[in-house]
């Protein structure tokens, strides 16, 4: 009898042991988790089943309360923010244990954070109306950059660094070879969120215009883009949902995809537009979300919404058109991040 032969009469008799009672069994689980931020601390969720994991993740160093206004993955850290306290808690994503915190002393809590590189990070100090560089690598504040006027929302691309100052209706783009910043351009009314393109080295900032933060007359809500190289403004788009008054459109959020996509929830929708061609937006979902977030490992947005005291979580492609997976908690939610199983 030859090789061949024996070969395929023991694969048969392998298949032929095994009953219709024992199944093969998969070892692959598409699973992930859901790190959720709320009133009280930190909680996980198993997802796609959208069950509750660990209701007590973090909950702060005293066994209190520990509210966070920001959850950012940054390599295998998560970097939590505490809205009162001027706190920085380092998690590690594997663990979901507390390695360090970042003590912003008296410059108050951070409101956004942003990595440039490998050893620093950039953090809004609302209250000291000033950016502060992070050493990552010794979790600690070694200076702050005065802006003069109160920062919101903060990106990175390259070595350039975005700051919307919110009340000043400009964006400041500080070079982090120097830690000067080296421009200030005019955008429109209330810049809040920034996020940057690095594929086509271009900020994307969400203003959301006059009547939203201020008394004015209420104006339509735009996404501005700015090129990070040459720090110019190429293109402003409203930004609006289905028919409706546009300049009552109050944006919630801002991410922008590996795909080159910007997504920006608005009260009767999720709005979409290409960062690359800045074509056109579209209306592709129909849902009002309050928050919103970018999954890169696995290619998902994630958006949520709160509703008679029930936050529900939905994971949808990266375009935003087909729906993955759902969960559901009886608390409201400040911020959230998708983190490995």
């Amino acid at each position: 009898m030859n090789r061949p032969l024996l070969i395929t009469l023991a694969v048969f008799s392998l298949l032929a042991g095994c009953s219709p009672d024992e199944p093969l069994i998969s070892s692959y689980q598409d699973e992930w988790r859901l790190l959720v931020a709320g009133p009280n601390g930190l909680a996980t969720y198993t997802m796609p089943a959208g069950e509750l994991a660990n209701g007590n993740v973090w909950s702060g160093p005293l066994g209190d309360a520990y509210p966070a206004s920001e959850l950012n993955r940054f390599r295998d850290e998560i970097y939590v923010l505490h809205r009162s306290q001027p706190w920085i808690i380092v998690i590690s994503e594997s663990t979901l244990l507390a390695t360090d915190t970042i003590d912003l002393g008296t410059n108050g809590p951070g409101t956004e954070i942003a990595f440039a590189n490998a050893t620093t990070a950039y953090v809004t100090l609302a209250a000291t109306k000033s950016v502060g560089i992070i050493d990552i690598m010794t979790n600690s504040l070694v200076r702050t950059i005065d802006l003069g006027t109160r920062p919101a929302g903060i990106a990175a691309t390259g070595n350039q660094i975005c700051v919307a100052l919110v009340d000043a209706n400009e964006v400041a783009v500080i070079d982090s070879r120097t830690n000067v910043v080296e421009a200030r351009l005019d955008v429109d009314r209330a810049p809040v969120y920034v996020e940057a393109d690095d594929l086509n080295s271009i900020f994307c900032i969400v203003c959301l215009g006059a009547g939203k933060i201020d008394e004015d007359v209420q104006s339509i809500p735009t996404i501005v883009f700015m090129t990070a190289g040459n720090r110019t403004i190429v293109k402003k788009m409203d930004i609006s949902g289905r028919a409706t008054d546009a300049s009552l459109q109050f944006p919630r959020g801002l991410v922008v995809t590996a795909n080159e996509m910007a997504f920006v929830p608005v009260q009767n929708g999720l709005v979409r537009v290409n960062t690359r061609t800045r074509s056109k937006t579209t209306v592709i979902q129909f849902e009002s979300y309050d928050h919103i977030n970018y999954n890169p490992a696995r290619a998902e947005l994630l958006v949520q919404r709160t509703l008679d005291g029930i936050t529900t979580t939905d994971a949808l492609d990266e375009y935003g058109e087909v729906f993955r997976s759902s969960t559901t908690q009886a608390d409201s939610c400040a911020a959230f991040v998708g983190i490995s199983r």
